[in-house]
Order: C-alpha cells, then sequence, then structure tokens
C-alpha cells in the first residue's frame, strides 16, 4: 500500500502507519490485508513561553504569563516556584483554556520566580516547556544619584559583586538626612536581601582620604561588609573595611591593598564602644598611610604600607559598600543601617602645600566664603593652632541646619571645604556657616544666588 511505513513488531503484530492512522496485522495473516485500523494516540507538544521574557526584571507582583498555543491542546497546566527545581510550588493552576493568565493573588516583591507551562489533551500532557525566570519589582521611588559631602554619587543597582549580592536603589535603602549625613541600608525584601553601595562620579588620585563614619561598626552582623575605598578593578582598590568575614570572634576592622594577600592586608580591633570614627589613608606614589581614630583623637589603628601593590592613578573613585559576605542572609536575619556623616578628599597638591608650610596657626580663624554671592558652589576656609575635633554647619535664616560640611578629626594647619548645592531645591538667600572646635565657635554669613 502507497503511503504506508512499517513501525515495528511486538508479539507477532505488525504496526504500521499511514497519515494519521494507525494499522495493525497478525503476522499470522496472509501480508498485509486486511488491515486493522485503531486511533493513533496524540498528545500536544510542549507549549513555547512568550512572556515575561527568560529573566525579566522589575516584572509586576500580578504578571501577566503567556505562552504560544500547542497544537491539539485543550488546556494548559501554569507552575509557579521560587526554586528552579520546582520541589514545591506557590502556583499551580491548571484546566486553563487560554495561553495566558494573570498571577493572582500577588507575588511578593524583589523576589525571583520560575516558572513553566505543561499543555493537556483527552489522550494526556505533554512535557514540561521549558523554564523562565523573572523577578518582581519594588514599589518603592528609585533614585540613580545622590549628593553627599560636595560630590555627587551614582547608586548601585541590580545583581552583581561583591558577594555577589542584589542592590537597591530604593529612597529606603539610600538617603541623606536633614543633618546631611548619608544612611546605607541592608533590607529583606520579599523573599531576597538587598544590599546598598554608591560611587563618585570623580575620578581622584594621590591625597588623603577621610571616612566619618557615626555608626559602630563592631555590632553588625559577622556576614555584614562595610566597605570604604577607591575602586578601579579588583586589582586597583584600596579598602579600609569592616567585617567579621563570617566568625564572630574575629577582628573586625581591616586595611586592605588589592590584590588581596596576607602581606597585603592587616586587622585590628576596633573597641569603639559606641563612638564615632573617623578612618583614612593617604596615598602617595609610594606608601600608603592607613589611620582610624575615635572622635575624641584617640589612635585606634595606623598601618603604613610599602608593598608593590600600590596603585598607579588612573580611574580611581571614591565608593561605599554595605553589603553581605557570599550573598549570604546576616545570620541573626536581621536588616541593618550604616551611617556615615562625612566624606573628605584633599589632592596630594595640597598636602604638599600643608607639608612645606613652617609656620602653623597661632589662632583659630574662620574665612569669608569665596565666592561670595555663589551658585552652585563656594569654598570655606579655615586655620587651626592645634589638633582637634571639629564641625562645619550650615543654616538659614531660620536656625535650621541644612547640611554638615566636616564633622572630623583634623590636624592643626589650613583646611578647606566646599558647598556644592547643585540639584539642591534651597532657595536663594541669606545662609550661616559656623565652626566650632572646643571651645572656639565662629559664624559667618554668606549668600547663595540662584
Amino acid at each position: 500500500m502507497m503511503g504506508i511505513k512499517k513501525l515495528f513488531i511486538v508479539t507477532n503484530i505488525v504496526l504500521f502507519v499511514s497519515g494519521s492512522s494507525l494499522f495493525y496485522y497478525a503476522q499470522t495473516q496472509s501480508p498485509i490485508f486486511p488491515l486493522k485500523k485503531t486511533e493513533v494516540i496524540s498528545i500536544p507538544l510542549p507549549p513555547v513561553l512568550l512572556s515575561p521574557s527568560n529573566s525579566a526584571t522589575e516584572v509586576a507582583t500580578t504578571p501577566q504569563l503567556s505562552w504560544r498555543s500547542s497544537s491539539g491542546a485543550t488546556s494548559y497546566q501554569v507552575q509557579i516556584s521560587t526554586v528552579s527545581s520546582f520541589n514545591s510550588t506557590i502556583y499551580n493552576q491548571s484546566g486553563i483554556s487560554g495561553t495566558s493568565i494573570i498571577v493572582n493573588p500577588s507575588l511578593l516583591e524583589g523576589t525571583i520566580y520560575y516558572w513553566r507551562v505543561k499543555a493537556w489533551n483527552a489522550d494526556g500532557p505533554s512535557n514540561w516547556s521549558t523554564t523562565r525566570s523573572f523577578t518582581t519589582t519594588i514599589n518603592e521611588t528609585r533614585i540613580p544619584t545622590i549628593d553627599f559631602s560636595g560630590l555627587k554619587w551614582n547608586i548601585s543597582k541590580g545583581f552583581s559583586g561583591p558577594g555577589p549580592n542584589n542592590w537597591f536603589n530604593g529612597i529606603k535603602s539610600v538617603w541623606i538626612d536633614n543633618s546631611g549625613k548619608l544612611h546605607l541600608a541592608i533590607r529583606k525584601i520579599g523573599a531576597n536581601w538587598y544590599c546598598s553601595s554608591i560611587t563618585a562620579q570623580d575620578t581622584m588620585g594621590y591625597g588623603e582620604y577621610s571616612f566619618s563614619v557615626s555608626s559602630d561598626t563592631e555590632l553588625y552582623d559577622p556576614n555584614i561588609v562595610v566597605g570604604l575605598f577607591i575602586y578601579e578593578n579588583d586589582t586597583k582598590e584600596i579598602d579600609i573595611e569592616f567585617s567579621r568575614w563570617g566568625d564572630a570572634g574575629s577582628n573586625a576592622g581591616w586595611y586592605v591593598v588589592q590584590p588581596a594577600s596576607p602581606i597585603n592586608s592587616t586587622s585590628f580591633s576596633l573597641n569603639l564602644q559606641g563612638q564615632q570614627s573617623i578612618h583614612k589613608f593617604t596615598w602617595t606614589k609610594g606608601n600608603l598611610k592607613f589611620q582610624s581614630y575615635l572622635v575624641s583623637g584617640q589612635l585606634i589603628k595606623e598601618w603604613i604600607y610599602k608593598g608593590l601593590s600600590i596603585p598607579v592613578p588612573n580611574q580611581m573613585k571614591p565608593r561605599i559598600n554595605f553589603w553581605l559576605m557570599s550573598g549570604l542572609a546576616p545570620k541573626n536575619l536581621n536588616e541593618a543601617e550604616l551611617i556615615i556623616s562625612n566624606f573628605k578628599y584633599i589632592p596630594s597638591l595640597l598636602l604638599d602645600i600643608d607639608s612645606k608650610n613652617k609656620v602653623l596657626p597661632t589662632e583659630y580663624e574662620l574665612f569669608q566664603n569665596y565666592p561670595n554671592p555663589f551658585n552652585p558652589s563656594t569654598i570655606i576656609n579655615y586655620e587651626l593652632p592645634v589638633s582637634s575635633f571639629v564641625t562645619l554647619k550650615i543654616y538659614d535664616v531660620l536656625g535650621n541646619e541644612v547640611a554638615v560640611l566636616v564633622n572630623d578629626y583634623q590636624q592643626a594647619g589650613s583646611h578647606y571645604s566646599t558647598w556644592n548645592i547643585h540639584n539642591s531645591l534651597l532657595p536663594s538667600g541669606v545662609y550661616f556657616y559656623r565652626l566650632q572646635t572646643g571651645e572656639f565657635i565662629q559664624t559667618k554669613k554668606m549668600i547663595l544666588l540662584k
């Protein structure tokens, strides 16, 4: 017979197919007539998933899932899980007549989900489709940049190292308070943990880098890491870090010159006891000097590195990271917050000038800002006859504090700070800046003219 193809023989029964029909005969019969016809079992093919695309992000918490129809299918089954193995499911719906669904009830925010579809008809189910994943959105205002300590910083988002971790740029993860302090948070949103990080937009070189920290970094969970550093790539990086790296009994303080090694790093105990602290490093061509102080001026640790890994300036940018070691959840499962009161960079040229001054100031002095009036930035210079803890703050005409430019222990000598109100909503008018160190307090007036 034309168009008939022999399939196989089972216990003296020969099977043939012609078109969509199946025929059989017993081998004891005359070949191959008469043929006897039976129905073909025809299950549908696995569906092809359409939307959302694989690894899609910012997907609604009530997402619409769609797929291509399978020939011969009469219904579909959809499964959603938080694990790719589908050992457990949070959504398992069968008997779906169309090729799309809107998931209800709502999924968790900021969570990775996996989904797949199976086609059905009277003869049975298809295999499962390929598996896709998507991440649900977080219903929170996002901010791509932030202004802190006179600089503009980019805020990290997405999934990447270190860790790797999830990074989020929502207003509850990164913000500036009314006193000008930076807050970074580690949060659990939905089923996932999210960290926070900022990177200065400006490239910097040799000089002194200083970070004033309001938080007691020794009290963080052993899996939490604080990074205060400048970075170009993983081998050109200078770090001040606070972490016990998973071991609650180890030191929390670290100075590291990348690539990390025993000779490129040192650890130390902070013993902050709730006090604020200042951490800095001075970067020169052949030398790195790390220092940590309590706000009282008491030295915590000093380390000088003269090894071969001192980077050469190129595209180094300051960064502040608040993250989880290896992406692991905190052992205590608690969210955490880091507060940085100030960041300061003094280029090496100004350091060289200061070091060549043979005569230190003999009295405290606060100079008039320049330019004045100003927009968008102005420089404030002042002199200290002795090393001391210094605050330099900005106030409006009602006495409200609008910015903190300095909150740091500083050496005797000449100093300056820049107030940059780029993208600020502050109105034009008169503002006051006040220098306070010990019993010395001096205030001057300046004018913002937009």
